[in-house]
Order: C-alpha cells, then sequence, then structure tokens
C-alpha cells in the first residue's frame, strides 16, 4: 500500500513538474513576450526548477524510509 502511495505521489509530481516547464516554455515563445524588461530563459527554468529540487531533497528521505520498512 505505501508504495503504491509513493508511486503516485511520484506521478503526480512528475506531471505537475512537466506542466510547469511547458508553462515556462510557452511563456518564453510568446510572441507578446514578457513586458518591457530583458528576461533570461536560463533564470526562468533555474526559478521554476529551485521549488522543485527542494522538494524532491524532502521526499528522498521519506521515500528511504517508506521503502526501507516494507
Amino acid at each position: 500500500m505505501q508504495k503504491t502511495l509513493l508511486g503516485l505521489c511520484g506521478a503526480v509530481l512528475a506531471v505537475l513538474f512537466a506542466s510547469m516547464m511547458l508553462a515556462v516554455a510557452r511563456r518564453r515563445a510568446d510572441p507578446g513576450g514578457p513586458p518591457a524588461f530583458q528576461a533570461s530563459t536560463k533564470m526562468d527554468y533555474l526559478w521554476a526548477a529551485i521549488p522543485w529540487l527542494m522538494i524532491i531533497a524532502s521526499i528522498i528521505p521519506a521515500a528511504r524510509r517508506i521503502l526501507a520498512g516494507s
């Protein structure tokens, strides 16, 4: 049961991450683009990736404990 829930959470995380990256890519490709400032694609992706890296870093110990207990 715990492995199933862990897999489900991982799938949800992957879908959310992919949708966020797609939104960033679409925004960057929009000809209207961001208003009146010089945007950096690298910074957009970095600012999108930092929270996900924090989430993944916090999930790793919990996943290890769940998998070790099964």
